[in-house]
């Protein structure tokens, strides 16, 4: 099955994308809160925020299957 086939869900990918903005923005607060520490807050938290952004782009298990008339 080629990718162009496959639709991408489009709430499934809202859903995914505004956690990864979430978790940005939880990110950015606590730099601001804390900028002393920000080599610690990265190195705890960034690789939740990538994690999140990669689950949104290249997950394939929300993906619909065009309907055939």
């Amino acid at each position: 099955m080629s990718e162009e086939q496959l639709e991408y869900d489009p709430e499934w990918t809202l859903a995914t994308l505004n956690d990864a903005k979430e978790a940005l923005e939880d990110l950015i607060a606590q730099v601001e809160d804390s900028p002393e520490e920000v080599k610690e807050i990265l190195e705890e938290n960034i690789a939740n925020v990538y994690a999140k952004l990669n689950y949104a782009s290249v997950s394939y298990t929300h993906l619909t299957l065009p309907t055939i008339a």
